[in-house]
């Protein structure tokens, strides 16, 4: 790909990064509701910055006490009527997924009312703990994984970095061996550039008498 992002073609090459990381990533969604088995290898994760809000997000109505992210997130796959995302402490420790109505219950369970929990809620994550943590590691398999680029990464204080959470150019999508040349033949569809071989200039010198 990098021949069509030389000067006398207008692609540079974060545009076409970027374009991979979405065809890709579009060619490996529709790979898992085919039926592919995710690996392991495949989830990737990234750290999201948290803040002090309330649980519906709305500021002119009373709510739970929670810490949500500040961005939202990328929608990610429901595989086998469940959405494949995770959430952690920068530790390692899994939180628990709750829906948001199960809430006022889990809190009044032995077990789950010291644990850490969390919810989807209008796109952004929702932890529910008596401890606040400022940075989750969020990872899963999405929808679109581009979107993730959008998205400004933090160090462990919950500094913002400059940077983003994914970058195109030294990210390497999952993708099956299946879609590897599909993914090639539809970023050269969609840039509108023929599939061609390039001569071989040298080799055709060496062999004129």
């Amino acid at each position: 790909m990098r021949l069509y992002s030389q000067p006398q073609v207008p692609f540079t090459d974060s545009y076409l990064s970027s374009l991979i990381v979405k065809t890709a990533g579009f060619l490996q969604a529709r790979a898992y509701e085919k039926g592919s088995k995710p690996s392991d290898f495949h989830w990737h994760w990234f750290p999201v910055k948290m803040e002090e809000g309330t649980s519906h997000g709305l500021d002119c109505y009373p709510g739970c006490q929670v810490m949500t992210s500040i961005s939202k997130l990328p929608t990610p796959l429901n595989l086998r009527n469940r959405d494949m995302i995770k959430v952690s402490l920068l530790d390692g420790r899994e939180m628990h997924y709750i829906l948001p109505t199960e809430r006022a219950s889990k809190l009044l369970d032995e077990f789950f009312q010291n644990q850490y929990m969390f919810s989807v809620i209008n796109g952004k994550v929702v932890v529910y703990s008596k401890k606040k943590p400022v940075v989750v590691w969020v990872a899963g398999l999405w929808s679109d994984m581009s979107e993730w680029m959008d998205i400004p990464a933090c160090d462990p204080e919950g500094e913002f970095t400059g940077a983003n959470c994914l970058d195109p150019l030294n990210f390497e999508v999952p993708l099956d061996p299946d879609n590897v040349l599909p993914m090639y033949n539809e970023v050269l569809r969609l840039l509108q550039v023929p599939v061609s071989v390039k001569p071989d200039d040298i080799n055709n010198a060496s062999n004129t008498q």
